[in-house]
C-alpha cells in the first residue's frame, strides 16, 4: 500500500473478514502515514463482516467502502443462512451492516460485483431498499434516494469523475434514462416492475422502449 500510494495509484482491495478489512485498513493508514494525506479515493470492495472498532477508521482514513447490497443473504439472491462454521454468531449479528457503514460518514458506493450476480438495475436496487426482514439479521434497509446516490453520484466521484458524471446538471455528459414507472411512488420491494423506456447516452438517444 504504501509504494502503490506513492506512486499516486488509487488502492481497490477486495476484503470481505474482519480481519481482512483490518489488515486492508492498517495497510491504508501506513500509506497515509508514510506519504501523507491525499486524495487518494482508495476502496475496499465487500466489507461483509466488519469489526465495530474498525467502522470509524474509514471516515478517519478517508476510504470508500464498495459494497454489494445483492450478496446480503436477505438480498434476493443467495441464501439466507450461512454455512454452519463459516460465521461465528456474533458476527452474524454485524455483517452487510450497510446502515452502520453509512452512519460513520465514509463514501458508500454500490455495485453488483458482475458476474457473481446479475446485472438487472433494479432488481439491485430492491436488494437495498427492500431486503428480506424476516430472516434474523440486523436491518440495514437504505432509502430509495440513498441507493440511487449510492450507485450512481458516489461511483462518479469514486472514478474522479465528479465534475462530468453522476448528476443532472448543465456541462455534464447528460447520460440520462427515463423510467416506465415513478420509481419514487412504488412500494419498495415493487421496485423491480420499474424499466427503462428510453436511454440518452452523450445527450443522444441510444435506446428506446
Amino acid at each position: 500500500c504504501i509504494r502503490a500510494d506513492a506512486m499516486g495509484l488509487q488502492i481497490a482491495t477486495h476484503a470481505i473478514g474482519d480481519l481482512a478489512i483490518r489488515r486492508t485498513l492498517d495497510g491504508y493508514e501506513a500509506a497515509r502515514q508514510a506519504n501523507g494525506a491525499r486524495d487518494s479515493r482508495h476502496r475496499i470492495e465487500h466489507l461483509e463482516v466488519m469489526h465495530p472498532d474498525d467502522l470509524p477508521r474509514l471516515k478517519d482514513l478517508g476510504v470508500v467502502a464498495s459494497v454489494q447490497p445483492g450478496h446480503a443473504p436477505y438480498g434476493h439472491y443467495f441464501t439466507s443462512k450461512p454455512e454452519p462454521g463459516v460465521l461465528h454468531d456474533y458476527q452474524i449479528e454485524r455483517a452487510f451492516a450497510w446502515r452502520d457503514i453509512r452512519a460513520t460518514g465514509a463514501p458508500m458506493a454500490f455495485s453488483t460485483d458482475w458476474p457473481v450476480m446479475p446485472v438487472e438495475v433494479m432488481d439491485n436496487i430492491r436488494s437495498a431498499i427492500a431486503p428480506k426482514t424476516d430472516l434474523g439479521w440486523c436491518d440495514h434497509t437504505q432509502s430509495l434516494i440513498e441507493t440511487l446516490e449510492s450507485y450512481i453520484a458516489v461511483n462518479a466521484w469514486l472514478e474522479f469523475n465528479e465534475h462530468r458524471k453522476g448528476r443532472l446538471a448543465a456541462g455534464m455528459l447528460a447520460d440520462v434514462v427515463v423510467m416506465t414507472h415513478d420509481i419514487e411512488a412504488l412500494p419498495p420491494d415493487e421496485i423491480h416492475q420499474a424499466g427503462a423506456a428510453l436511454t440518452i447516452c452523450g445527450g443522444r438517444t441510444t435506446w428506446e422502449a
